[in-house]
């Protein structure tokens, strides 16, 4: 059906009504007719018996709309796949023995603080960013337990990294991430300085200085509390700058700048300059260059594209953890992102205490978690977690969880590995 209407009066929005019989799932695309410019996509409407109902809450006083409605009947309403059952899913401690401490050693007997982030190398050693011991652990691929060597400087638990001579310092590790040539990156979130540690360990300073806001060369640009980071394949850097509401980038030559954000609390799409977010925090990049951001303060998943367009890719924002459509999806200070090769992003929730799936088809699963604190192991469905930080995909596109307050690594597994209904 298409049909053309106008919002008058005072009204910013306007109630669809409409009886329909044997359909099972209804649905909108709203087009603005001024500017051509698609406002919602696929905007669920929900039955209550009688009547088909949705309350839109996007349209401008005066404009024109074109609204195109798609309905389903039972025989064509797509059945919610297996791969977002969390039922199906497996949850279970990959690394930690849930004491607060720092002992090395297998996964099972280890101990952690404060675990906030995961990055993976292509030999599958995890990285971790143990922030309480306030340096990098890492777990190679027999599940063993170290800590992460800088060359000519000693790791002293609680102190962080320094050389011989107590001149040079590096603390407060907070995000990690890895290149395609196996160069880790990391974010110290005290002094908001980036670094980068070579494959033979060896540290070099990247950019940052002390705790601002300042675009520029190396030491000259300033950060407030970068927790979260990304490279691309070409080698600049990404930084989400929780404090300045902002995302950075550095290029190949150390030169920050601006990539995203106006530097005001807020959740204005559209483009970089102009556009707002709320501490944000986690941040992603899929294989088309799109940056992911897990917008906190706004219970938001945020889009960058390679045009710097800023769009809102799922959430409400409002405060909850509705699952449905990902524009009507609510999530509760999203913290973690990451993104599998056929474009499905998974986020951390963390005061939901709970991970979900955001398809590729736009609508949004949680996986896993009960949503009660604890640390339950069990089907997706029945486990528990403490507050969930950062995610990262193994080679085996299980999922792999820093749950810092239960100081332990989590791993979400798919248990139904001979079904071909697969996010891998």
């Amino acid at each position: 059906m298409d049909v053309t209407v106008n919002v008058g009066g005072d009204s910013r929005a306007e109630r669809f009504l409409g009886t329909f019989d044997q359909i099972s799932r209804l649905s909108l695309d709203i087009d603005r007719n001024y500017g051509n410019k698609r406002v919602l996509t696929d905007f669920p409407l929900e039955h209550d018996g009688s009547k088909w109902t949705g309350t839109i809450n996007k349209l401008i006083v005066g404009f024109d709309y074109t609204i195109t409605g798609h309905a389903y009947k039972c025989t064509d309403c797509p059945e919610v796949s297996p791969v977002y059952l969390s039922q199906n899913y497996s949850v279970t401690t990959f690394a930690g023995n849930g004491e607060s401490g720092s002992s090395n050693g297998n996964s099972s007997v280890s101990s952690f603080n404060s675990p906030i982030n995961l990055a993976l190398d292509s030999n599958n050693n995890i990285f971790i960013a143990d922030f309480g011991n306030k340096g990098i652990r890492k777990i190679d691929p027999s599940g063993n337990v170290t800590n992460f060597q800088i060359t000519d400087h000693t790791f002293s638990l609680n102190l962080g990294y320094h050389n011989d001579d107590f001149t040079s310092w590096v603390t407060n590790v907070h995000a990690i991430t890895v290149d395609s040539n196996n160069n880790i990156y990391f974010t110290e979130n005290g002094d908001g300085k980036i670094y980068k540690v070579d494959p033979s360990g060896n540290l070099s300073f990247i950019a940052g200085s002390t705790s601002g806001f300042q675009d520029g060369i190396g030491n000259i640009s300033q950060f407030d509390r970068p927790l979260g980071i990304a490279v691309n394949n070409t080698g600049e850097i990404f930084v989400s700058d929780f404090g300045n509401n902002r995302i950075r980038k550095i290029d190949s030559a150390g030169n920050v700048s601006t990539y995203a954000g106006n530097g005001g609390q807020g959740s204005t799409d559209g483009i970089s300059s102009s556009a707002s977010f709320n501490n944000p925090k986690g941040i992603a990049l899929d294989s088309n260059g799109n940056l992911f951001v897990a917008d906190s303060g706004n219970h938001l998943i945020r889009k960058i594209d390679t045009n710097g367009m800023v769009s809102t890719f799922a959430g409400n924002g409002s405060q909850g953890d509705n699952d449905g459509h990902r524009f009507e999806a609510s999530f509760s200070s999203p913290d973690g992102v990451t993104v599998d090769d056929h474009n499905n992003v998974f986020v951390s929730d963390r005061s939901n205490k709970k991970i979900r799936i955001i398809s590729s088809s736009g609508e949004v699963y949680t996986i896993a978690g009960s949503g009660d604190y604890g640390d339950l192991n069990g089907s997706g469905d029945n486990a528990s977690f403490g507050f969930t930080a950062n995610i990262i995909l193994n080679e085996n596109n299980d999922i792999l969880l820093a749950d810092e307050k239960n100081n332990v690594i989590r791993k979400i597994s798919y248990t139904l590995s001979d079904s071909n209904d697969n996010h891998s």
